[in-house]
């Protein structure tokens, strides 16, 4: 709506083997971003504010909640999502594992200062909210940052961009692509299959034999009395 094409979580994974060069050392951010560029995409969500620091033609976006108490809330429910990829049939999965590293550090190294067993400690994820939300805004000219809560809606975004008011979507609702409701119901989903997948396996061998024993039962001569 605002004429941005955003690389997020879908085009993440679309972009698996880009991030992975990176990530091997063998392409820089510049050169990421270039790439990106080159293909459509002109704003990136995640991209480290050390990066950003040396653009000044870079604008930089922080999202932020209510309170620290409202992020670590918020994010202990959506942290599932990591504990179930790390279960049975999502460890056989080529895709799963070829972006459970981006998941690991995501979901347990970010949010708690490279501190893994402490990815569900409500105190140490409000710490590290608190601590990288002062470390972007002590390092982005505030000219070039929007501290942006989503329940501001359209107009801040439009003015920082500087989009024209008549071209601002402000009759358009605002999106929320992982309200509650959706998050909680995509993680059922995806735990779900960790229960049922023993079946796939079972079922093509159960369901024949079923059906062979039953057969032969009813073609067993009935004994005459």
């Amino acid at each position: 709506d605002l004429g941005y094409t955003v690389i997020h979580d879908d085009e993440h994974v679309e972009l698996r083997e880009l991030y992975e060069w990176y990530e091997d050392g063998e392409i820089s951010w510049d050169e990421l971003n270039g790439v990106a560029g080159q293909i459509g995409f002109n704003a990136t969500f995640k991209t480290g504010w050390e990066w950003a620091k040396v653009h000044p033609e870079v604008k930089v976006i922080l999202t932020v909640r209510d309170s620290a108490e409202k992020y670590a809330e918020s994010w202990l429910k959506a942290v599932t999502f990591i504990d179930i990829i790390e279960r049975m049939p999502y460890r056989w999965m080529r895709n799963s594992n070829q972006l459970y590293e981006s998941f690991y550090d995501e979901y347990k190294m970010e949010t708690t200062n490279n501190q893994p067993e402490m990815y569900k400690d409500k105190e140490t994820l409000k710490q590290v909210y608190e601590e990288y939300n002062a470390v972007v805004k002590a390092n982005i000219p505030s000219e070039r940052l929007l501290v942006f809560n989503v329940k501001q809606g359209w107009e801040p975004l439009c003015q920082f961009l500087e989009i024209e008011k008549a071209d601002c979507p402000s009759d358009i609702p605002f999106p929320h692509v992982h309200d509650r409701m959706k998050l909680l119901g995509e993680n059922f989903v995806v735990s779900l299959f960790t229960y049922i997948w023993p079946l796939v396996i079972i079922l093509p061998f159960a369901l024949p034999y079923y059906f062979f024993f039953h057969r032969c039962r009813s073609h067993t001569p009935k004994k005459r009395t």
